[in-house]
Formats: C-alpha cells, sequence, structure tokens
C-alpha cells in the first residue's frame, strides 16, 4: 500500500515543477523577491550617491564660509 505513496509524490512534484505556478513553488517567488530587493539596493545606492555629493558640496561651502570669516578678520585687524 506505501509502495505508491513516493512515486506519486515524485509525480507530483514534477507537475507542481512544470506547472509554474508561483504559489505552489516557493523558491520561485524566492528568485523574484531576490531581484526585487536587488533593485532597491540599487535605488538606495543611488540615492546614497546624490546624498554624498550633497554632503561634499555642504563641506565645500562650509570651507568657503570659514575662509571668508578668516578674511573678514584679517580685513578689521588692518
Amino acid at each position: 500500500m506505501r509502495d505508491w505513496i513516493i512515486p506519486a509524490a515524485i509525480v507530483l512534484a514534477i507537475i507542481l515543477l512544470l506547472s509554474g505556478e508561483e504559489h505552489r513553488m516557493p523558491f520561485i517567488p524566492a528568485e523574484s523577491k531576490l531581484r526585487k530587493l536587488e533593485e532597491k539596493a540599487r535605488k538606495y545606492e543611488e540615492e546614497a550617491a546624490k546624498y554624498r555629493k550633497l554632503a561634499e558640496k555642504y563641506r565645500e561651502i562650509a570651507e568657503a564660509e570659514k575662509k571668508i570669516k578668516e578674511l573678514k578678520a584679517q580685513l578689521k585687524e588692518v
């Protein structure tokens, strides 16, 4: 009686693999979920690059303001 269980399970697994239905095959959605996460990671990396550039601009502005204050202080001394 138990002799038919293993072959039936194998046939069922093959049918599920060939059917392509994602809700029955958890490993296929995992691949699509991985792609979505990789896309999000790329977007976050692009956004981080924008913020790095912005931070560099603010550093440059802060240095320029510091230089202006120093020059103003030198003018007051003269």
